[in-house]
């Protein structure tokens, strides 16, 4: 139940509307099956709408009001909200990268050696004669799978672990720019719209840029890769006029 906050409390998320998944829970979603079932028979009720407990914006916010106030307390630099971000969600957003560079490499791995190797499994190309009715076949399809499940996890958690850290972010920043608002002595008049400004737009972008900012700094990675392989591939062939393509686009 919903309690009426006084002045100076600090709202907190019940106890009874508390998810903590474990990793089994948020790699597969198994804790949405329960929602949507309920929801699918009109049982669904609002007490049962439960969220993680880091999730919850108070928490948060007081992880990052600790790093800001750290950051401030540094007397040679200038405090930086930056590294202050970085230091309450830096390793989570690290782990959101690894996950996006998981997904690439097993996306190459399964375009660049298992589909040719399929194929020239296919065609019986010298080298795969070597062990005939071994099941060579079967070995690759089953990899081939298995890479493609992989890949899908991978960028599954990606997604999941990005949107989660976006979310916290948006709500630390949102919660300290309001709390900052209510300290200004002229925050009625000269500087309500720069604040409302900063909530609307600038806390969502921080979101938004949280979950396109791992697929920006691998693309050029995922680019440079494939036409190494390409190169590789057909001799320098074809791969040529593609990195002239990428190199007219890139600037």
């Amino acid at each position: 139940m919903l309690q009426r906050l006084q002045k100076g409390d600090i709202a907190r998320l019940p106890e009874e509307n508390i998810r903590n998944d474990n990793f089994v829970q948020r790699l597969f979603l198994t804790w949405v099956y329960g929602i949507v079932h309920a929801g699918r028979r009109g049982q669904l009720q609002q007490e049962k709408l439960c969220m993680p407990h880091d999730q919850a914006a108070e928490v948060s916010t007081e992880r990052f009001e600790e790093a800001w106030s750290a950051e401030k307390a540094k007397a040679e630099q200038q405090p930086s909200i930056l590294r202050a971000l970085l230091a309450t969600f830096g390793l989570q957003f690290a782990i959101a990268g690894v996950c996006k560079l998981l997904w690439s490499g097993f996306v190459l791995l399964g375009a660049s050696y298992f589909v040719n190797a399929l194929i020239e499994f296919v065609q019986r190309k010298q080298g795969w004669d070597a062990i005939p009715n071994k099941g060579v076949g079967w070995v690759l399809a089953c990899c081939f799978f298995l890479d493609a499940i992989f890949s899908g996890l991978a960028l599954q958690r990606m997604g999941d672990v990005s949107m989660r850290v976006g979310i916290k972010i948006r709500a630390a920043l949102m919660t300290a720019i309001y709390r900052k608002g209510f300290h200004l002595p002229n925050a009625q008049n000269t500087e309500a719209g720069n604040i409302v400004s900063l909530v609307s737009t600038d806390c969502i972008k921080m979101y938004e840029g949280v979950q396109h900012f791992h697929n920006v700094w691998t693309a050029p990675l995922e680019a440079a890769t494939i036409i190494a392989l390409l190169l590789w591939r057909t001799g320098g062939a074809y791969g040529l006029p593609a990195l002239g393509v990428v190199m007219v686009v890139l600037p």
